[in-house]
């Protein structure tokens, strides 16, 4: 009988970000890593949704700090144990080790597709949900902090959520995020133009 690596990575993970309200996120994680492997067939689709599951679990216990580090040492140490070939723990850790950050130069194109379509995965969730009003919310907080009107910090807000869009690394995560980016930055311009 062979092994469900994709469930039982679910069942190691799925109580303990029930318990941290963070079960949500990753389930979306988890599903546009299943669209944008499907998209991109070069793709070891296993490795990618066992990351998926293992990407944030560092958080829940031990908080964001270090947490991708913390999370693929997890990965890996729950795979190896269980028999996972080494080489494939070590794409799944690899994945999750660069969920977090984009890379830059020539090292954005060394990185392997499992863990770019970790990376697109985790920040298409934020983009197509709450990123938009995090960034407003911090800049109201700045405001408030720095005695100023929020608006000044309108153009900062666009630049950011520009920055995330242009960060993701494949066409097709471009693709599925493009038209609530689109609705976002008009979003921006209208009460840019409002309040100007």
């Amino acid at each position: 009988m062979s092994v469900n690596w994709i469930q039982l990575a679910e069942e190691a993970t799925r109580e303990a970000y029930a318990r941290s309200r963070l079960l949500g996120h990753v389930r979306a994680v988890v599903g546009y890593c299943e669209e944008l492997a499907a998209r991109l067939p070069q793709a070891d689709r296993e490795a990618v949704l066992v990351a998926a599951w293992f990407h944030d679990l560092a958080r829940v216990d031990e908080g964001p700090e270090d947490h991708a580090r913390r999370s693929a040492e997890r990965a890996r140490e729950f795979l190896t144990d269980r028999g996972y070939p080494s080489d494939r723990s070590h794409q799944v850790a690899l994945a999750v080790l660069h969920h977090s950050f984009p890379l830059h130069g020539p090292e954005r194109d060394l990185l392997p597709v499992e863990a770019k379509i970790l990376y697109d995965a985790d920040k298409l969730d934020r983009m197509k949900g709450y990123y938009l009003a995090d960034l407003l919310a911090d800049a109201g907080c700045r405001a408030l902090r720095e005695g100023t009107h929020w608006a000044v910090y309108l153009p900062t807000v666009r630049e950011s959520f520009v920055a995330g869009y242009e960060s993701l690394y494949t066409a097709p995560a471009r693709e599925l995020v493009g038209p609530d980016y689109r609705a976002s930055l008009d979003f921006l311009d209208r009460v840019a133009r409002l309040l100007s």
